[in-house]
């Protein structure tokens, strides 16, 4: 199974929180899609999620 986890911030905090969720869930053994989804359009289609 793959989580995604798509984050936007302005001062770098968010990303900051973003990537110690993707760290914890990748020691429970799941595959993780990190996105940072800050100034693209509200559409996640563009990225390859499967």
């Amino acid at each position: 199974m793959t989580v995604l986890i798509a984050y936007g911030t302005l001062e770098g905090q968010t990303a900051k929180i973003a990537h110690f969720i993707n760290d914890v869930v990748r020691e429970t053994s799941y595959e993780t899609k990190l996105i940072n989804a800050s100034g693209h359009p509200c559409c996640l289609s563009q990225w390859q999620l499967e």
